[in-house]
This record gives structure tokens, C-alpha cells and sequence, in this order.
């Protein structure tokens, strides 16, 4: 099962719960297992139910065995010491509590495992320039690789978006060829071939060309030329023949011949045409002199550094600029935070002043309220009370006013009529006790004048003149 096939067997759901495929050679040549990292310890439980013990097809009678892993020690081999050491590190890949991301891996012996999630501080201190590490790019569509996207890593150790490695036909590596065919073939047979290769366009199956560079597949230009179509428009140089595997640079409006490194002396070679015999001449095939292949080599090599150089270049002053700007950000944040806590202690000191004045002041406030409500109810009524006794009191005393004064005149008038009785009564004694004195006196004083004096006189002088 080539790495396209094994893609579209797990499908596009396990694809985007899965951050990292990678393959694993084992002892048995036409066998492979499949680390799976998955973004969530749940997706990788559920995954492992789902698809332990299920069959790759009805017509052979392996399963998936899947199952998680703890820890995978990794050996890789010296690149300068066949005969030499080997160099290993360990890594812990899972652990089994719920909470950590888990991997899961299916093939014949399938496998599984996990990496615990990094925590990330609130707030990092930006790294320094000459430290960062740029991520690689996918050699199909050379956009950059993380574990957002979804990567691959095949038998050959070539990492891939999964989407970009589902568009390529055949099961060679787009990189260094690595093919699994004869295995493919012997345990396989045909059912797992890859479909003809033709045309996208107008479904031609002859003189067929691929784009290098997302895999689209096209006609030759002495056909229906849909491969130079496709590279006027998106500028895609590079365009490889399926049957002589020979490139094109339609920009050179050449041929490009594949310089690779052998895998067991490590020299570089051209790569053979795919019909290219063991016993054939290594340089039968070739257009043009080998040392012009080294010198052209040589010089796209040092024009591909230099310009790797000035991009370096470009992207730190980029990332120093980002640098610059993330200080400048994380003071502002900190002078803000600073402004923040500020006004969250005012807001405390404000909040707790408000439940005390709720709390405390404003219920005894209250109370002091309705106590004075009542007493000026109280007193209101109290008022009123005195009001109407007020009223009723000068009503009062405005009659016993008006009853004095006609008393007052009726005593006035009575002491007159009781002067004037009392002058008459003295009168009319008076004359009684004259009269009877008369009778007794002689006749001289039968023909005398009797006078009455006049009131608050001398009653000398009134005798005297009686007397007369």
C-alpha cells in the first residue's frame, strides 16, 4: 500500500484529526507501521475503537492492528560512520491519561502513540534572531510545514502535506524516487496499481507530463499542450515526462538533468531513465557533457544559496522588525495591564464602599426616615388637633368677648338705674323722715320751703337750707 493509498484508506476525517503520519520500515520488506499523532487524546481513543481489527480489503485477510504506544526509541544511523556508532535519544510518545494528545498507527503491526501538548507561558519572551529555525517546506507545493496542516513522513523519511502526497501518482517519493512497487506487486498483485495516468483536461493517456510542483498532469505540447497551459498559468517551471522521467524547464526551454545522492557512497548521480538498464553505461543517456551537468550544477548551486542567503537575509530583518514591534506591543500590554489593575483597584474600592453605603448607610437611613415620616405624620396630626382647638378656642373666646361687652353694658346701664334708684330712695327716705318730723314740728314750719340738695354736695348746707 503506497502512502496515497494509505491516505485515502483512513479518509479525509482521519486526516484532519491526525497532525503527524509517519512511517516506520520493519523486518519484513513489503510491511510498514504508521505512527499516528492525533490533536486530541479523545479522536485518537475513538479512532482506536473504530479501526482495530478492521480489514484493508475483501480480498486479503490482514487487519489493522491498532494500538497505543508509550515510548518509541529511535536509532538513527551516522551519516559519516557506516562502520561507526550509532546515535540514540528517547522520547516519551504517550501518555494514557484522558487528557494528554495520543497517536494511533495502523499497517499489519499497527501502532500507536502520543506527544504530551506544550504548555505556553501568558505572555513569552520573543527568541533571538540568530537562534530561529525555520520550518522546512513541502517539496510539492513548497509551502511551509507544520503540524496545523497535516504532515506525512513516508519510509524514505520525506515529510509531505498529506494533501499535496494524495495528488501525486505513483508511489515513488517525489523527492528521491523511493518507490515501493516491487513489494506492492509481490504481495499485493494488481490491486492496489495506480490508475492510468492521464490528462486532466482533455483525458489523454499519451506523451503525458507532471507539474514538479503540485502534480498536475497534462499532454505534451504536440498534443493537446494542457501541461504548458498549466505552466503559463500558474508559472509552474518544471514539468517531468512519465515515461522517460526526464524534466523540462519550460523557462530554459530545456532539458534538467536530475542530480540526486546515492544512498551508499553518498556521490551525487543522475538520475536514469526508467527504462535504464544496470548494465548500461552511466552516461549513455546523456544530452550533454558531464562536466557541463557539474559546472551547471555547481552554479545553480551557488545562485540558489545566494539567493537562499539574501531571502535569510530579508525574513530576519522581517522577524527583528516583528521583534521590535512585539516589545513595543508587550510594553503597551504591560503599561496597560499596569492601567488595568489600577482601575481594578478603584473599582474594588468603589464596589466595596457601594456595598457599605447598601449594606450599612442606606438601611439606617432608611430607618431614620421612616422613624421621622412617622413623627412628622405624628406631629402633623398633633397640629392639626391644636389647630381645630385653636379655632374653637377663639370662636370661644370671640363670644364670651362679645357676651363680656353686653354684660359689660348691662352692668353699665344697671349701675345708672341703680344711682338713680338709690338717689330716689334716698329721696323718697329722706321725705318719709321729713314728713314725719313735720308732723311733730309746730305750725312755723308748716309754710317753709323744703330743697333737696344736690348730689356729692355738703349736707350742712342742705340741712342748712331745710332748715329755712
Amino acid at each position: 500500500m503506497s502512502p496515497s493509498d494509505f491516505l485515502g484508506f483512513v479518509g479525509e476525517a482521519s486526516m484532519d484529526d491526525v497532525s503527524h503520519f509517519r512511517m516506520i520500515r520493519t523486518a519484513r520488506a513489503n510491511r510498514y507501521m504508521v505512527l499516528l499523532k492525533f490533536r486530541s487524546g479523545k479522536k485518537a481513543k475513538e479512532w482506536q475503537k473504530e479501526w482495530n481489527g478492521k480489514v484493508f480489503n475483501s480480498m486479503e485477510p490482514e487487519t489493522c492492528h491498532v494500538v497505543f504506544v508509550k515510548t518509541v526509541e529511535v536509532q538513527a544511523v551516522d551519516s559519516q560512520a557506516q562502520h561507526g556508532g550509532t546515535a540514540t535519544h528517547q522520547n516519551t510518545l504517550l501518555s494514557h491519561s484522558a487528557t494528554s494528545p495520543q497517536r494511533a498507527t495502523i499497517s499489519s503491526t499497527g501502532q500507536s502513540s502520543s506527544i504530551p501538548s506544550a504548555t505556553l507561558s501568558t505572555r513569552p519572551l520573543a527568541p533571538p534572531t540568530p537562534a530561529l529555525v525555520e520550518l522546512p517546506t513541502c517539496p510539492v507545493c513548497l509551502e511551509r510545514m507544520d503540524e496545523t496542516t497535516g504532515l506525512l513522513t513516508i519510509i524514505c523519511q520525506h515529510v509531505f502535506h498529506c494533501t499535496c502526497l494524495q495528488k501525486w501518482k505513483g508511489s515513488g517519493c517525489p523527492v528521491c524516487r523511493y518507490t515501493q512497487d516491487e513489494f506492492r506487486r509481490s504481495s499485493q498483485g494488481a490491486l492496489y496499481e495506480d490508475e492510468p495516468a492521464e490528462c486532466s483536461v482533455c483525458h489523454s493517456d499519451v506523451n503525458l507530463w507532471i507539474c514538479l510542483i503540485c502534480g498536475v498532469v497534462g499532454c505534451g505540447r504536440y498534443d493537446g499542450a494542457h501541461a504548458f497551459d498549466h505552466y503559463k498559468e500558474t508559472s509552474h517551471a518544471f514539468a517531468m515526462d512519465l515515461a522517460t522521467q526526464r524534466v523540462w524547464d519550460y523557462v530554459g526551454d530545456a532539458y534538467v538533468h536530475r542530480i540526486i545522492q546515492s544512498k551508499t557512497d553518498g556521490k551525487l548521480v543522475e538520475l536514469p531513465a526508467a527504462d535504464n538498464s544496470a548494465l548500461d553505461p552511466p552516461d549513455w543517456t546523456d544530452a550533454v557533457p558531464r562536466e557541463k551537468l557539474e559546472n551547471m550544477s555547481v552554479e545553480y548551486t551557488h545562485l540558489l544559496t545566494s539567493q537562499l542567503e539574501s531571502q535569510r537575509a530579508y525574513f530576519e530583518e522581517i522577524v527583528e522588525r516583528a521583534v521590535d514591534k512585539a516589545s513595543q506591543a508587550s510594553a503597551a500590554a504591560a503599561s496597560a495591564q499596569e492601567a488595568a489593575e489600577k482601575v481594578t483597584a478603584n473599582f474594588r474600592s468603589l464596589h466595596t464602599q457601594y456595598d457599605k453605603l447598601e449594606n450599612e448607610t442606606l438601611p439606617n437611613l432608611e430607618r431614620d426616615k421612616t422613624r421621622a415620616e412617622k413623627r412628622a405624620e405624628k406631629f402633623e396630626a398633633m397640629a392639626r388637633k391644636m389647630e381645630k382647638e385653636w379655632r374653637e378656642e377663639k370662636t370661644m373666646n370671640e363670644s364670651l368677648m362679645q357676651r363680656i361687652e353686653h354684660l359689660t353694658s348691662e352692668v353699665e346701664s344697671l349701675k345708672v338705674t341703680n344711682a338713680d334708684l338709690t338717689e330716689q330712695n334716698r329721696d323718697l327716705t329722706f321725705f318719709i323722715s321729713g314728713s314725719e318730723r313735720l308732723k311733730n314740728e309746730s305750725e312755723d314750719i308748716v309754710q317753709g320751703t323744703v330743697s333737696v340738695p344736690e348730689p356729692q354736695t355738703n349736707k350742712k348746707k342742705g340741712k342748712g337750707k331745710g332748715r329755712r
